[in-house]
């Protein structure tokens, strides 16, 4: 299977499997934070950087730059194995273990489930094909942070603590297990299952996930999921999210 570079060609591959009867794509969306995986990719690629400028004076600005990566969220559904509100993460991931698609959007933490359940897969994983004539940035986003308290009383043993946990032994074992990518400039592991995707960091094609640009409080991955759920037009979408920003940021202008 060649891997697409684009969203023509994905959708192409997409059609192909299905047109064979086989499932392109497994979909665990009844735990909503499982459709950011689709979403991040989309709306990183195809969305202006400064719609992500989550403030009071933006909101509603950049309504249009929803359109394409919310028609391209539902179009993904087409290829999915059906009722994917039903399915879990886990079930999701061990489906896609056991063979029962082609494909699965998730990042690399998945890969450790992936191979409990099937340690003999043949895996690979490849940047999403978002855009429509060029490779796509791969997203990404910094999920564990280590810090000390100031009001501890115990800093001398914590601080020995977090020096082992990013000593080069124990940080390399941490990855190894984990299939997670290093922050260190003198710890680049890349395990083979993610060689689709090392090109995209080593040259800096990467871009932050827009998930992490939404104020906590706002809970975008249910905002998507309602809207996917509902079949509601992008419209719909938008009046709830900019309803949302306003409760939490405070008013705004009009948006456009």
């Amino acid at each position: 299977m060649t891997i697409p570079q684009n969203w023509q060609q994905f959708i192409a591959l997409c059609q192909k499997l299905k047109s064979q009867g086989k499932t392109p794509l497994y979909l665990g969306y009844k735990d909503d934070w499982t459709i950011l995986q689709a979403f991040n990719p989309l709306a990183g690629n195809l969305m202006k950087a400064k719609a992500f400028d989550i403030s009071s004076s933006n909101i509603g600005k950049y309504n249009s730059e929803y359109e394409l990566p919310l028609a391209r969220l539902r179009e993904l559904s087409k290829y999915s194995q059906g009722d994917v509100f039903s399915y879990n993460y886990n079930d999701a991931t061990t489906a896609f273990a056991q063979g029962k698609s082609y494909m699965y959007l998730q990042g690399n933490w998945a890969i450790p489930l992936i191979k409990q359940v099937n340690s003999k897969i043949n895996l690979g994983m490849f940047t999403f094909p978002a855009k429509d004539s060029q490779p796509s940035k791969s997203v990404s986003g910094i999920d564990l942070v280590f810090s000390i308290s100031k009001q501890t009383k115990h800093y001398a043993a914590t601080k020995k603590l977090l020096e082992y946990l990013i000593s080069k032994k124990a940080y390399t074992t941490y990855l190894n297990q984990q299939f997670a990518l290093s922050t260190l400039k003198k710890v680049n592991v890349y395990p083979a299952s993610i060689s689709g995707v090392v090109s995209n960091l080593k040259k800096g094609k990467i871009t932050m996930s827009p998930q992490y640009m939404y104020p906590t409080e706002l809970d975008m991955a249910g905002l998507l999921q309602t809207n996917l759920v509902s079949k509601n037009k992008t419209k719909t979408f938008l009046n709830q999210l900019n309803q949302g920003l306003r409760t939490i940021l405070g008013p705004s202008g009009e948006g456009q």
